[in-house]
């Protein structure tokens, strides 16, 4: 398309107007006018005078030199020719390992085109490392394609090292390039041959010739087994017998299967007796043996007697005779009338297993049987009397013939009549006849009462299921069940009543629920069951005994049913982790000691349906700090909050009734008469009451560290000015660490703060006159000008 652009634009210059020279490109050089009639220049009008312009012919390939191409003129005029400048177009060839780099420029409109810009061959690049063959070393080329290429290539320089022969391996020389990594193995000889002794050597399997080359001992030559031959020594009452192993061709034997030393006989008569697994039936003249005891069921072993009637009870070391020995034996048991009267003590017996048919256990039968480890029980016994095992302080396991059932049927009649009370294992007979000891209790619902001392001191049991068919729990039934954790009583329970010391002393147990219908709840029926923490007492509850509860230790809270009408002696007595309690206001009477030694009780609300509070009620409780008695209460009996000195009494009646006894407040309580919990508030902790027609702080109830008296309080609906700070109110406050006393506090009374190292924030100017100096007993003491209020909303002294 160029080539044709380019002869188009010439054959314009050159056609029939004399205007050619204005169509030429403006880049053309050494252009020429048209050739014309040389009249050109004549008039133009004379037009039909002039020859007509001579039109030229090109060539139709261009012609080039090394600036410019063009279409030559066929008719010779040079003139008529326009040159046109090349225009190039670069193409880069790089250098290789064979031949030098350049460019080539070519027009673009026509064939010309030159070579310029080159560049010399590349240079290899050769490894650092020497490689080699067998024959020569040299520097590799690392160029992709030319890796055959050698630099400085050279034939190896070798040095050679002979390495010797060995008992393992041949010898041989290593020749070495000195300058590269080459080498090769050559000039090969025989390994070293060993050298054996020409004595047998052996072990117990085989005998062979030892090597005697230095560390080459254990190589060996010509190993065989050995070829024995036997010799048999017999025993003897003194020594064993044995085989003696020769080996025919070393010297080597051995003595094998050796047989025990002669034994001597023990023949036993036991007379309908079973023998002791720890009998033997000979001996040697080396051994010692002390005899064991037989059994016999009913029967207490007397000793084993030889022929000659001596009693035997060792054979001594060095006996060298074969012995007889019978067994005599004594009946254990006086039985009268299927009843166990006595057990002969006297005889030393480790199992005792009544005999069947036996209906009653009396008093006394096993009574100071030292010696008796277990007692094996029919299922035929239904009863057993007072002291039946008393005294039998090593008494452990209690095998019993029959079921659960059966064992819930058996009347005790005292707690020395039960065997489990020395007992530590109550054991049954599983399927396979085979003793097994019972820790979890499931009484079958055929039983609907539990007699007393049924599982009394069952020390192993961890749990107790009680079906519903069960109406009551007799006195004693659990006691001392010391790893009873779990008592269950089954849904739809119809228990009634829980005896006297039903579950007493059972010190693992933590949770009890009562079951609703039970109506009675006997004395000391939880009394030491030191675990225990909570108990629900269902509200048919109506009697619950003295010292039900006392010593339960763990007991954090307790409430007692609206329909009991009083609350015993020592039912709460020692209950040292009771913090609170509610009495209903059915209750008339707290009984003597009832709340005694509950040290951690802070407070009890009295209803003013109780009448009487008898001796010692609330004594030793030394943490109650406040407690309010009714105008119902007319009896009052001696000591009744002995020990109680952080106490602040508060009594409706206005002066003290004449049923109080006069020594009912032997700690000199701060009494305050004439107040109804209507007069009383508390607010964090702090008491106030009304008084003379303004409020006092009477008591401090909480542990709180730091505390901010109120300035005025409302109570009963009205606001009284706090103006006084009573007697006591902070007796022994071991906590407090700070307190704010409002400016209206104007008196302060003797004891109020029995209290040290407590920060005193005053509101006064100065210590009013109505203050007592107890205040600075060992206290500091700031003033309205000396503190401030942080940010916290905290006192602190103002800083100097």
């Amino acid at each position: 398309m160029k080539k044709k652009a380019l002869l188009l634009a010439v054959l314009l210059c050159v056609s029939g107007c004399g205007n050619a020279k204005k169509d030429l490109p403006s880049d053309t050089t050494n252009s020429q006018p048209t050739i014309s009639d040389t009249n050109s220049q004549s008039s133009s009008s004379d037009t039909s005078s002039q020859p007509a312009e001579h039109k030229h012919t090109y060539k139709t390939t261009l012609s080039y030199d090394s600036t410019h191409h063009w279409y030559e003129s066929t008719c010779g005029h040079d003139d008529a020719i326009v040159k046109i400048k090349h225009t190039f177009s670069a193409k880069e060839t790089p250098p290789t390992y064979e031949s030098k780099g350049y460019t080539t420029y070519s027009c673009e409109d026509c064939e010309y085109s030159y070579i310029g810009n080159e560049k010399e061959v590349l240079k290899h690049n050769y490894s650092n490392e020497l490689t080699y063959d067998e024959h020569t070393h040299w520097y590799p080329c690392i160029d992709k394609g030319y890796e055959t290429l050698k630099k400085d290539e050279q034939p190896h320089d070798f040095e050679a090292k002979v390495t010797e022969p060995t008992y393992e391996s041949k010898g041989y020389t290593t020749y070495a390039c000195k300058e590269c990594e080459y080498s090769y193995i050559d000039n090969s000889t025989d390994i070293l041959k060993h050298n054996y002794s020409n004595e047998l050597t052996y072990d117990e399997h085989t005998h062979w010739y030892p090597c005697i080359d230095k560390g080459y001992e254990t190589l060996k030559k010509d190993e065989q087994d050995h070829k024995f031959k036997t010799e048999i020594t017999e025993p003897t009452y003194e020594e064993k017998g044995y085989t003696t192993y020769t080996c025919e061709e070393c010297g080597y034997n051995y003595i094998s299967d050796i047989t025990d030393v002669l034994r001597y006989s023990i023949k036993y008569n036991l007379d309908g007796g079973t023998n002791s697994l720890d009998n033997p039936d000979s001996f040697t003249t080396e051994d010692y043996i002390m005899l064991s005891m037989p059994k016999k069921d009913g029967y207490g072993f007397l000793g084993w007697y030889d022929n000659n009637g001596n009693k035997v009870e060792t054979i001594e070391k060095g006996t060298n005779y074969d012995i007889e020995l019978t067994a005599r034996w004594s009946y254990l048991f006086v039985i009268e009338n299927n009843v166990l009267v006595d057990f002969d003590e006297t005889i030393i017996v480790y199992e005792a297993r009544i005999p069947h048919g036996v209906t009653k256990i009396a008093n006394g039968a096993f009574e100071d049987s030292y010696y008796l480890f277990s007692v094996i029980i029919p299922s035929s016994v239904t009863s057993m009397e007072k002291d039946a095992f008393a005294g039998c302080t090593n008494l452990t396991y209690v095998c019993y013939e029959g079921t659960l059932e059966q064992w819930c049927k058996i009347k005790f009649e005292y707690n020395t009549a039960s065997p489990m009370f020395y007992g530590e294992q109550f054991c049954l007979l599983n399927e396979n006849n085979e003793w097994y000891e019972v820790n979890n209790i499931v009484i079958p619902n055929s039983v609907t009462s539990i007699g007393n001392y049924q599982f009394y001191d069952f020390d192993n049991v961890e749990s107790i299921t009680i079906p519903n068919s069960v109406t009551n729990i007799n006195y004693f039934a659990f006691r001392s069940c010391i790893s009873l954790q779990t008592i269950i009583f089954e849904e739809g329970s119809k228990l009634t009543s829980i005896g006297e010391d039903a579950f007493s002393d059972c010190r693992s147990l933590q949770t009890v629920q009562i079951p609703n219908g039970v109506t009675s709840i006997g004395d000391s029926a939880f009394e030491e069951c030191k675990a225990l923490q909570s108990i629900d007492i269902p509200s048919s509850v109506k009697t619950i005994g003295k010292s039900a509860f006392s010593d339960c230790s763990s007991l954090t809270s307790v409430t007692i049913p609206s329909g009991l009408t009083s609350i015993n002696d020592y039912m709460f007595v020692g209950c040292s982790s009771l913090t609170s309690i509610i009495i209903p206001k059915s209750i008339k009477t707290i009984g003597r000691q009832a709340f005694s030694y509950c040290t951690a009780i802070k407070t009890i609300d009295i209803p003013n349906s109780v009448t009487s509070i008898n001796d010692y009620a609330f004594a030793f409780c030394y943490e109650l700090k406040a407690i309010t008695i009714p105008s119902s209460v007319t009896t009052l009996g001696i000591n009744v909050f002995d020990e109680c000195s952080e106490l602040v009494i508060y009594c409706q009646a206005k002066s003290q009734p004449s049923g109080w006894a006069i020594s009912w407040n032997t700690s000199y309580c701060v009494v305050y008469w004439s107040k109804t919990s209507s007069d009383i508030l508390v607010i964090d902790g702090v008491q106030y009451i009304v008084e003379n027609g303004t409020a006092k702080v009477s008591a401090f109830l909480d542990n709180k560290e730091d505390v901010v008296i109120a300035s005025t309080v409302n109570i009963n609906g009205k606001n009284y000015s706090v103006t006084a700070i009573g007697e006591s109110a902070f007796w022994d406050c071991d906590n407090l660490k700070s307190l704010v006393i409002p400016s209206s506090i104007t008196t302060i009374e003797e004891y109020a703060f029995l209290c040290f190292d407590v920060v005193f924030y005053c509101e006064a100017a100065s210590q009013p006159s109505g203050w007592n100096e107890d205040l600075y007993d060992g206290n500091e003491v700031y003033w309205a000008n000396e503190w401030e209020y942080n940010s916290e909303n905290k006192p602190v002294p103002l800083k100097n």
